[in-house]
């Protein structure tokens, strides 16, 4: 498969873009290729917190600030309220992310990955409106938030029955439908089609037999004061 058909960003709602936060992803996926070549492992085959740290460490490679289980000045709650991450595009626009994570079977349907992006968001929303509405905003700066969900792919060895470019194009095509009612943007990562794809998979297949080939992300833009 082609290099695009692998790995991909798309604003799906133009008024949302944040031209930083494309930049941080598609670092991210440089960083992804070199992982793989070096520790020989799925980059993206692991704990919220390291995928959000994925996302963090890029966006500081790009040259924007960025801070993991963030704690705003000034919050009037106890305790604490926090986001995931916080990141600084410009003088002018900071972005906090909730995220979540969950795994999708290649053979989930349309509504069920619809189902599944609208369940992690209104999750992820509430904790970012908690976190908004416990600040004593001391600036005119507008707060954005994102809530990102991060869908971890597996697919049963008996859905390898199929070529892989035939797998990943209809599950991209599934989860860009569903993204496009209810996601801000989406981006995905896979591994490519090559004699070294089997071993790779081979080496971290679950014991019931789940292949991990890659990750879809789901994110929606809020704008909260």
């Amino acid at each position: 498969m082609k290099k695009k058909e692998l790995r991909d960003f798309q604003w799906l709602k133009k008024r949302d873009k944040i031209p930083g936060l494309e930049k941080a992803f598609w670092e991210m996926w440089e960083y992804y290729d070199l992982y793989l070549r070096k520790a020989e492992d799925l980059p993206y085959s692991s704990t919220e917190m390291a995928l959000v740290g994925n996302l963090a460490m890029a966006a500081a490679r790009r040259g924007y600030p960025a801070a993991l289980e963030f704690y705003r000045e000034g919050s009037r709650k106890k305790p604490l309220q926090r986001a995931d991450l916080w990141v600084r595009f410009s003088s002018k626009q900071e972005l906090l992310v909730e995220a979540k994570t969950d795994y999708i079977s290649v053979g989930s349907g349309e509504k069920t990955i619809v189902g599944d992006i609208r369940y992690y968001f209104r999750e992820a929303d509430r904790y970012l409106e908690r976190f908004v509405k416990g600040l004593k905003i001391t600036s005119t700066k507008p707060v954005r938030c994102s809530s990102i969900f991060f869908a971890q792919i597996c697919i049963a060895e008996r859905d390898y029955k199929k070529p892989y470019r035939k797998i990943l194009r209809e599950l991209l095509r599934a989860c860009r439908n569903a993204g496009k009612e209810a996601a801000s943007f989406y981006a995905y990562y896979f591994l490519e089609d090559n004699p070294n794809l089997r071993k790779i998979l081979e080496k971290y297949r679950d014991p019931d037999n789940y292949y991990y080939p890659g990750i879809v992300i789901f994110g929606k833009i809020l704008k909260l004061k």
